[in-house]
């Protein structure tokens, strides 16, 4: 094994560590908050709802045991212990619903009735409110009022605080939450403003632009999700707001990726999925945000389809990464394994967030989302295998630059020559399940040119000609001059689509390029794919030649066909 391909396993091996690591973490984060240098507030308490009243309740042990509705008031009172701080704070965590909380039936704390009155969506988070001097066997009420239906399922623990330190503890407990959410918007940041720089020199740096603006709006998702962004802002209807608008949006950009990975240059079905999947993803963000400002329906009630939708994305990609050719480089691979790193924790935590709210609602361990974690190693794995495919390029481009320097050069035209070719031709025969494309051409009337006007004006025609192929197989394939009037272009099998659209660019591009010179540029061409045989019968009918040269002869014999139909049709 090689030095590059045990450092490849030797990354892998590593991330998948940290996987597993930062699962165990994030199951032991979950526990953490309820009682973190605070007196929990678990129970006996008294639960009012819908008519029923139970009693010496905990509140890790409730279960309503239906799914609650819009406006339906819940009331939980309790006697305060007596050993509280004398200056103490309450913190009620809550979703969706307004909050009221009374102390010795003096209403001390209210929140979202406003909201609610003018129909827009409630916040989801942390209420805190001081509680009076010395509150110590006062009994306590919190009322919740639900905004939405099913809001929440089950009734998160409630703790009190040393008023001096309450918002210490509050910073220092969502610690990796508020690193892991910084950490990555600046990151996103940072590589979104070098990939628009870099994309006016080069187009395909588009792919960091798009890891960049998905690491970006993962970040504040995280901060809004994990309730952190409370830290500097203090609006939760607004931060539950962003929470599942940039949740929705992030989808947008990864779809973009791997369109722009798996989609261009590869066959049409895939390019009509991956496409589906852009509008599919970018209509729902588009709809559900408007119906929520519109106020017809708010942005909560349609995470379900949400989850729906991600299914698809899922479904189509494996089927693109099926359908597409075997990955063999260290990108692709390391493409692979964060996709199915990132559906893997978005799988996991959607299994979660329904069990929790579906079916225990009162296991405390799966209120933590595991996203975070698997968004961060997502998007580092996603980064490494960005900077390995750019690596890649850069060797490329390094190992084209030095041909180019070669005897592989043309010197009339600059294009690689039949030598180049001939080499070429040896690299794609190497393997008999090579996906490739080869495109015959001959240049109209290159010895009636030479003839009546002198081999200068041929010569002019023929640069010409080799401008026109650079410039409509540009990016698509390499240009060859075989020699005389004789020109090659070689593509990869999966751009088939776009070796046509460039085929039909070559009438119009020949007449903009004649002007100037007494012969106008005409061509003949003949196209021919390694895949329209199977490897065992192209082996028979090359007969001892190079499997890419019988390929060539299948073109160079339909470019003659095309030609001999030109001449028959003048």
């Amino acid at each position: 094994m090689n030095k590059k391909s045990l450092l490849f396993n030797a990354i892998t091996a590593l991330l998948l560590a940290l996987m597993g690591l930062a699962a165990v973490f994030y199951f032991l984060h979950g526990l953490s908050w309820s009682g973190e240098k605070g007196i929990s507030l678990n129970g006996p308490w008294r639960i009012t709802e819908n008519g029923n009243v139970h009693s010496a309740v905990n509140l890790s042990d409730f279960d309503f045991g239906r799914q609650l509705k819009k406006d339906e008031v819940i009331t939980i009172e309790r006697i305060l212990p007596v050993d509280l701080p004398e200056q103490s704070t309450i913190v009620v965590l809550n979703y969706l619903s307004t909050v009221d909380i009374e102390v010795s039936e003096k209403n001390i704390y209210s929140y979202g009735h406003d909201i609610l009155d003018q129909g827009k969506m409630l916040g989801s988070g942390y209420h805190f409110a001081e509680l009076p001097t010395s509150p110590g066997g006062r009994k306590i009420k919190v009322i919740f009022t639900l905004g939405e239906d099913n809001a929440f399922s089950g009734i998160p623990a409630i703790n009190v605080y040393d008023s001096g330190s309450v918002y210490v503890d509050f910073a220092s407990s969502q610690f990796w939450n508020l690193f892991i959410g910084v950490f990555l918007f600046s990151f996103g940041a940072v590589i979104s403003i070098i990939s628009l720089f870099m994309m006016f020199k080069r187009e395909r740096y588009i792919r960091m632009l798009y890891v960049g603006l998905f690491s970006m709006l993962i970040a504040m998702w995280i901060l809004m999700s994990t309730k952190s962004a409370q830290v500097l802002i203090s609006d939760l209807a607004y931060s539950t707001r962003m929470e599942y608008i940039t949740l929705f949006s992030a989808i947008i950009p990864f779809c973009l990726l791997i369109l722009h990975i798996r989609g261009y240059g590869h066959d049409r079905v895939n390019m009509v999925l991956l496409c589906a999947n852009v509008i599919l993803t970018a209509a729902f963000d588009v709809i559900a945000t408007g119906l929520h400002f519109m106020r017809v329906i708010h942005i909560s009630q349609t995470l379900n389809v949400f989850h729906i939708i991600c299914v698809v994305v899922l479904v189509t990609f494996l089927i693109t990464a099926i359908r597409g050719k075997r990955e063999r480089t260290h990108s692709a691979k390391l493409l692979n394994i964060a996709v199915l790193t990132l559906f893997i924790f978005g799988a996991i935590d959607i299994l979660r967030f329904n069990i929790h709210k579906y079916l225990l609602p009162t296991t405390t361990f799966l209120e933590s989302s595991v996203l975070p974690f698997g968004a961060l190693l997502f998007i580092m794995m996603l980064f490494l295998s960005t900077l390995s495919y750019y690596y890649e390029l850069v060797l490329e481009d390094a190992k084209n630059e030095s041909l180019k320097q070669s005897a592989y050069t043309d010197p009339v035209t600059g294009l690689f020559n039949r030598a180049y070719c001939e080499k070429k031709f040896q690299v794609l025969s190497a393997e008999k399940d090579n996906d490739y494309i080869l495109i015959a051409m001959d240049l109209n009337g290159l010895k009636k040119t030479n003839d009546t006007f002198g081999h200068a004006v041929g010569d002019e025609l023929i640069r010409r000609f080799s401008n026109v192929i650079e410039k409509v197989f540009d990016g698509i394939g390499e240009c060859i001059r075989m020699g005389g009037d004789e020109f090659c272009v070689i593509a990869d099998g999966g751009s088939a689509q776009a070796v046509e659209d460039a085929i039909k660019k070559i009438p119009e591009t020949e007449k903009k390029n004649s002007i100037g010179i007494p012969a106008p540029l005409s061509s003949a061409y003949g196209v021919a794919r390694s895949t329209e045989f199977k490897p065992d019968e192209i082996e028979e009918r090359a007969k001892g030649r190079l499997y890419a040269e019988f390929i060539y002869s299948l073109a160079d014999e339909r470019m003659y066909r095309m030609k001999k139909d030109m001449q028959e049709g003048l």
